[in-house]
């Protein structure tokens, strides 16, 4: 975020520029739209008229960034546009005008609260409520009203995106959108497909940032977009049958994100005493752009993906054995067609495949410090993601059936569980005495799975105590092999 300050600044030297070069210059979009909802910002967004064959945006933006010690980055540079990064958070994008004058710009725009424009030339009114802003469409109006609007039919045509789009700027400001709108969203939805999958990972995750975003993954499932980018949810909506939820276990995965939602907004009464280990935990950012708290959203979503393939009637009673596996390959393969970073689907995978061992963990008659240094030895920090997660799982049937013992449970062991780790965290992850490279220079053993799961058993035996020095390390490893053969 940045302050009005640095924005004043900004916008003084932009004038500046573009006087001495003569550019018939514009700021645009979200910026303007930002600033009349008096909203923080971080990024400003130029419109530039180029009427020499022998100029093009890319020059202007690089001379610009060397003016101001920026880091220029093309964006697009087939239809020129550049941004100018800076320290601290805050980016310039530079355009080339589309169409004749800057009313042909703004109609091929995306919706109205977009659509508006002020001339670089008068920025001095900029901070004054709105003065001078150009609007041929509505879009201050609209911002009053609060409301998303296409600026024309063929606004999806000319970038699917947008359909997404529509559902983030609703989530991120508040919005509603317009019943015409929302129609033709629905009607077009099948476009997104021609998206690629970055840009559909990005305005998704923006949705999943904010603290409710149920309602809006809610809509977005209800108007078929959700099904266009994740075609395995129509596994999920077809499986009503031996599910609580009346609608199955789609409506069961959407009660656990919301679950889920309400666990984070709560962490101070349900967990004080690990109240901020918690909050650092799930706002870290696992990517430049996202949180870990959005991951473990997409873990929640998804948790239970494997259930329908693995159905069976054992005993005249419905069973799911291997869904975790089965539901993590699903998961995986609709993370990647997103673009999805290797470090998240690490975390994805976790949740998955052992979001049901809180719960066998609740379910035994005791829980052992060995129990809780198997778990955190296994899984890490992020078994406080998959003991989130977990929790979430279990208060999703708040509506369906009320078990309120076993939640009341479910959540004493989060808490014993959570308490634990945090006080003795670096017992649960300590640095081990031998690494991969070690224990193939030492033993002559080749990469593999083997390595992986000699490395577990020796994390697993310092966390015991059984190894306390890098020659007993060295020794356990020896008669573990020796035994094996």
């Amino acid at each position: 975020m940045v302050k009005n300050k640095i924005i004043r600044e900004m916008i003084a030297q932009i004038d500046d520029f573009c006087r001495r070069r003569k550019l018939e210059s514009y700021f645009v979009g979200g910026f303007l739209r930002d600033l009349l909802l008096d909203r923080e910002i971080n990024d400003i967004d130029v419109v530039i008229k180029i009427i020499k064959k022998t100029e093009s945006v890319g020059e202007i933006a690089r001379e610009f960034s060397n003016k101001t010690k920026g880091s220029l980055v093309p964006l697009d540079e087939k239809n020129d546009v550049y941004r100018v990064v800076y320290s601290g958070g805050l980016y310039l994008d530079f355009s080339r005008m589309r169409g004749q004058n800057i009313k042909e710009d703004l109609s091929i725009r995306d919706f109205t609260i977009n659509a508006i424009a002020l001339p670089v030339a008068d920025s001095f009114h900029i901070f004054s409520a709105g003065k001078d802003i150009i609007d041929y469409g509505g879009g201050k109006s609209d911002l009053k009203s609060k409301k998303i609007k296409m600026v024309n039919k063929e606004v999806f045509d000319e970038d699917p995106l947008r359909l997404l789009r529509a559902y983030r700027l609703s989530a991120v400001l508040g919005f509603k959108i317009e019943n015409l709108t929302k129609k033709l969203i629905k009607q077009k939805s099948f476009l997104i497909n021609k998206v690629a999958g970055e840009r559909i990972r990005d305005e998704f995750f923006k949705i999943l940032e904010i603290d409710e975003s149920y309602q809006y993954i809610f809509s977005l499932g209800e108007i078929g977009l959700l099904t266009e980018i994740f075609p395995e949810i129509d596994i999920m909506k077809n499986a009503v049958d031996c599910y609580y939820h009346q609608q199955g276990l789609w409506e069961h995965s959407l009660e656990t994100l919301n679950s889920l939602e309400e666990i984070f907004l709560k962490l101070s009464v349900l967990f004080p005493q690990n109240y901020s280990q918690l909050i650092k935990y799930l706002e870290k950012k696992v990517t430049d752009n996202i949180k870990r708290k959005s991951v473990l959203k997409i873990g929640a979503i998804f948790h239970d993906i494997g259930k329908p393939a693995t159905l069976k009637i054992i005993d005249g009673k419905v069973r799911f054995l291997g869904h975790e596996a089965e539901g993590f390959k699903l998961a995986k393969r609709l993370l990647q067609r997103l673009k999805i970073s290797n470090k998240m689907i690490k975390i994805v995978e976790k949740i998955i495949l052992h979001h049901m061992r809180p719960g066998n963990l609740a379910s035994a008659s005791q829980l052992t410090d060995r129990a809780i240094s198997r778990f955190f030895t296994e899984l890490g920090e992020e078994g406080v993601g998959v003991l989130l997660v977990s929790l979430a799982d279990h208060y999703s049937y708040r509506k369906v059936k009320i078990k309120r013992n076993e939640m009341k449970k479910q959540l004493m062991i989060t808490s014993e569980m959570l308490g634990s780790f945090y006080q003795r965290r670096k017992k649960f992850l300590p640095r081990p005495f031998l690494k991969g490279d070690d224990l193939m220079r030492i033993f002559g053993l080749s990469e593999g799975p083997q390595i992986g799961k000699l490395l577990k058993l020796i994390v697993e035996a310092q966390v015991e105590g059984e190894i306390k020095t890098k020659k007993k390390a060295i020794d356990y490893v020896k008669n573990f092999i020796e035994k094996k053969h």
